[in-house]
């Protein structure tokens, strides 16, 4: 799966708690009020925030799935947007106890809301099995995820949340078996998937804005590159201080304005600083992409300049991983900048 899918699944899971319709799904008022001002506080990057409110439920609300999804969400935020490890021990707990009262849950009463719970961990879990490269574990959590948002459908047709799951689902799982697609078990479902996804954020209207992201990289996958920037613009307006929004919004320009989309990659570059975060990682990815906007708008001398800047910087292991073959395009690009 390519970096843009990655984004998409986390933005997915990271969004949906914020799709539930109204305090039906989220239990009483201080559930509802806690579990939205973490993930709000997510969203903007303040990670501290959302720990006092994990904290919060754990003293108050043991009983609650989301007790131990959004801890989970926000071990998975710190990792995507520091460019660390993976607190894999903590995870695999809250994610064991998250199944835990989760399952009892749907087994002393069937509702939507109790199905939600319980696809929402399965969804979960099969991003993180994705992300140690247990893919087919994760793709028999993928099925069970998506077999539950159907059952919330079945028992209230009006389930935003499931709504937005089975059609991100749809889309992607259709995008990646687009080439077998004209055997009679595979289909292709995307214009389907986006449908549902449409429909799903148009209930809810007073969060429509958290439903933005997945949505915005989905046009830029399709190469809506004009459908997607509307749709940053409207987030960062919303949202910005968010780097999940504003680098969606550096992308969405990059074939509209690299000038624009230069301005805000070193928006991102700037606010990670500021927050006195140090990622050799996202500074390498960021600066490349800087680099290659440069090159096509004729300044080979910056651009040259930035692909050195890189290359002297130094990078544990678990950085040179996540990066890949990063090093060499950016070596490569430098090469081809000899003599302009």
């Amino acid at each position: 799966m390519q970096a843009i899918e990655r984004t998409v699944l986390f933005s997915f899971l990271l969004l949906l708690p914020l799709r539930l319709n109204t305090a039906q799904y989220l239990g009483n008022g201080n559930v509802k009020y806690l579990v939205q001002s973490g993930v709000w506080n997510l969203l903007v990057n303040n990670n501290a925030e959302t720990i006092r409110y994990d904290e919060i439920l754990k003293s108050h609300f043991a009983f609650y799935p989301l007790t131990y999804i959004l801890p989970v969400l926000n071990e998975m935020a710190i990792s995507e947007d520091r460019g660390t490890p993976l607190n894999e021990e903590k995870i695999k707990a809250l994610l064991a106890h998250s199944a835990l009262v989760s399952d009892s849950l749907l087994g002393k009463k069937q509702t939507a809301e109790n199905y939600f719970f319980s696809a929402l961990t399965d969804g979960i879990v099969a991003y993180y099995k994705y992300t140690v490269k247990d893919y087919l574990s994760a793709f028999f959590n993928g099925l069970s995820a998506l077999d539950k948002f159907e059952e919330c459908l079945k028992l209230d047709s009006s389930f935003a949340a499931a709504q937005v799951a089975i059609g991100t689902y749809k889309y992607w799982v259709s995008e990646k078996t687009r080439s077998i697609s004209w055997l009679p078990l595979v289909s292709d479902e995307r214009e389907e998937g986006i449908k549902l996804l449409k429909t799903g954020l148009k209930k809810n209207s007073v969060l429509y804005h958290f439903g933005l992201e997945s949505l915005i990289w989905i046009y830029i996958h399709q190469k809506k590159f004009e459908a997607a920037n509307k749709l940053a613009l409207q987030a960062v307006k919303k949202y910005p201080n968010s780097r999940y929004f504003i680098y969606a919004l550096a992308h969405s320009y990059e074939k509209i304005d690299k000038r624009k989309s230069n301005e805000y990659f070193w928006r991102l570059i700037k606010s990670r600083e500021k927050d006195g975060i140090s990622s050799n990682y996202w500074k390498a990815l960021l600066l490349h992409k800087i680099a290659m906007n440069d090159v096509a708008l004729g300044n080979y001398e910056e651009a040259k300049s930035l692909c050195s800047e890189i290359l002297k910087l130094n990078f544990n292991e678990f950085e040179l991983n996540k990066l890949g073959n990063r090093l060499e395009r950016v070596e490569r690009l430098k090469e081809s900048l000899e003599g302009k």
